[in-house]
């Protein structure tokens, strides 16, 4: 993990710190400790038993524990962040410039998303189930990303993937190019300029009122 190495060296002690869980229980001590030996870890490990683990999440973030890898909170300001399996987390913060969270593959879900630069890639599936705020910067994977609360969005960027909204989206500005929508909700294009490309279903409400909204190129 030197990515998370690297993140705990750099923000111990200031603003942030990483602090690993082995989920295999103290029964297990010794082999965690050998797997931990042969691998660069900058960060502290402790060893918990899962139902315990599980039992102070769901205390924590009022969500429930699905599994592993899971992120407490996630914040990207720079760099490259490579999410392989996908995970879970309570809090995705994505801004600055340089910043890059790439899904390699699998879902990465989370309670929470903002974005406000940076770019998102690779080909895994982004699941927001609570607010999403999207006022800069890219989403650009090719994996659905699915909104199931409120979203506000003035971004402009092309959807690579397809979008699955279950919740109620505002489209307030920027300039947004959907190439596929599942809509089972409410969508509003309150502002900008937006491009509905391809497919579109879903038995939930559209309103294009305030804002310029191309359909199928026309």
């Amino acid at each position: 993990y030197p990515l998370v190495s690297a993140f705990h060296d750099a923000h111990q002690g200031k603003d942030g710190e990483v602090l690993g869980v082995s989920l295999d229980g103290p029964g297990a001590i010794s082999e965690v400790r050998a797997y931990v030996a042969q691998k660069p870890f900058s960060f502290p490990i402790v060893v918990a038993e899962p139902e315990t683990m599980a039992r102070m999440f769901e205390h924590a973030t009022e969500e429930p524990f699905t599994g592993t890898p899971t992120l407490n909170s996630f914040v990207q300001t720079g760099g490259t962040a490579n999410l392989n399996a996908g995970g879970t987390a309570t809090d995705v913060n994505l801004g600055g410039a340089s910043g890059t969270l790439n899904l390699g593959g699998g879902t990465l879900s989370t309670s929470n998303y903002t974005q406000t630069a940076g770019a998102v890639a690779g080909s895994g599936a982004l699941n927001v189930s609570g607010a999403l705020i999207w006022s800069g910067g890219t989403i650009d994977t090719t994996g659905t990303l699915t909104t199931s609360g409120s979203s506000a969005i003035s971004a402009t960027d092309t959807l690579n993937g397809a979008w699955a909204n279950n919740g109620a989206a505002n489209i307030t500005g920027g300039a947004l190019a959907i190439n596929a929508l599942t809509n089972t909700a409410t969508l509003t294009l309150s502002g900008g300029t937006h491009a509905l490309n391809g497919p579109t279903s879903g038995a939930g409400a559209i309103d294009f009122s305030g804002a310029t909204v191309t359909v199928g190129g026309t």
